[in-house]
């Protein structure tokens, strides 16, 4: 991968002029995974990479044995990894705060269809939430379509359960974005990237504009 960053660097710096292109990464929670460890010293890359975006999302998912936060601010329920931890661990691969970055999804629904899946087994639903279905379906503010808002502590996300249905959606709203945005504040993380933020997310997150 240095050689394949280092040839494309050179020749975006021939092409159009040194350090006018960016080059980002979308990597995983932990750093470049080499023979089953996670790698502890990227430092040869910090110059050929202008941001390293942390996919700190489908921590939890429909794969889990435990339900949880899609996207935990911090490590909960078993799982070793949340932004926080992911950020750090990050850094201590040497990649210098500014270049660490997080890129998670709003879930929310009425747009959910049957996915393929890539190993032959039958289609399932994603059951995933996006955030402006569960605004324009009003989920957040009718308790009986999805249950009570609970503020999950450790994981620093709220989350939705009606037991009647036996439906549980994690999600981030203002209050999870503020902890993230303070987060990334002081320890200089960069700017938060997410995969869905159009008006409606917006305005209903002060916090965004934060980021």
């Amino acid at each position: 991968m240095i050689s394949l960053l280092t040839n494309l660097r050179a020749t975006f710096d021939s092409k159009y002029g040194a350090d006018t292109k960016d080059i980002s990464l979308a990597v995983n929670v932990q750093p470049f995974i080499v023979n089953g460890v996670p790698s502890t010293n990227l430092s040869a890359f910090v110059p050929l990479v202008n941001r390293f975006k942390i996919m700190a999302y489908d921590i939890f998912g429909s794969w889990s044995i435990q339900t949880g936060p899609n996207a935990p601010f911090n490590a909960v329920g078993g799982e070793p990894f949340g932004f926080a931890v992911a950020a750090q661990t990050w850094i201590k691969a040497s990649v210098p705060a500014g270049l660490s970055r997080q890129r998670r999804r709003h879930l929310g629904d009425s747009d959910d269809t049957p996915w393929a899946d890539p190993c032959g087994l039958p289609e399932v639903f994603s059951s995933i939430w996006k955030w402006k279905n569960l605004r324009n379906q009003e989920v957040l503010t009718q308790p009986d379509k999805a249950g009570v808002r609970t503020w999950d502590e450790a994981g620093k996300t709220p989350w939705l359960f009606n037991s009647t249905t036996m439906m549980f959606i994690s999600y981030d709203d203002p209050d999870s974005l503020k902890v993230n945005v303070d987060l990334r504040q002081r320890a200089e993380l960069g700017r938060r990237h997410g995969l869905e933020s159009d008006s409606r997310c917006v305005m209903a997150c002060p916090s965004v504009k934060y980021i």
